[in-house]
């Protein structure tokens, strides 16, 4: 079903992404308005409240990457920047650093978490383009933080952050 609610909207707006670069796919949020990139041999799950969580290759990569689609704001009685000015009032209030790129801002923010059976570091990125407001985790819960796979999946997520768009 959600499939075809998904198929249904690109047909009536005319839709389309463009293609994918090499090695990666377009990942669409089951609200059907919000599409990301993620590394093609991802493993790809989705879970509640709009939460796409994506992580590297193998059983034990040490890292889960998700990402948390806010969709109030993308209603259209919200103003046209809603998202970003989410995203750099609570950089104001938390003292953190923001990062522009061209249509959209994000902030970064780190700290370890305690799990029943380990501590694990989290990682969490705000992003805001226009009425877009997602929020992007990476929980890092291998033993070996500085792994290679580990490394290379944090690398990924300018890119995904980047990608971020309406359909």
């Amino acid at each position: 079903m959600h499939k075809l609610r998904i198929a249904i909207r690109r047909s009536l707006r005319g839709w389309s992404l463009p293609k994918a670069p090499t090695g990666m796919r377009w990942v669409i949020f089951d609200d059907g308005r919000v599409a990301f990139l993620a590394p093609k041999d991802y493993a790809m799950h989705r879970e509640l409240d709009e939460t796409v969580a994506v992580h590297p290759p193998g059983k034990d990569s040490g890292i889960t990457l998700r990402f948390s689609l806010h969709t109030r704001p993308l209603h259209p009685q919200m103003p046209a920047d809603i998202a970003e000015k989410f995203v750099t009032d609570h950089a104001a209030s938390e003292g953190l650093p923001l990062t522009r790129l061209n249509d959209r801002i994000f902030l970064t923010e780190s700290r370890e978490a305690i799990w029943p059976d380990r501590t694990v570091l989290m990682h969490y990125w705000q992003i805001g383009a226009g009425r877009i407001l997602v929020v992007c985790s990476a929980t890092v819960w291998g033993e070996d933080r500085e792994s290679e796979v580990v490394r290379r999946a944090l690398s990924i997520v300018p890119t995904i952050i980047e990608s971020f768009r309406l359909t």
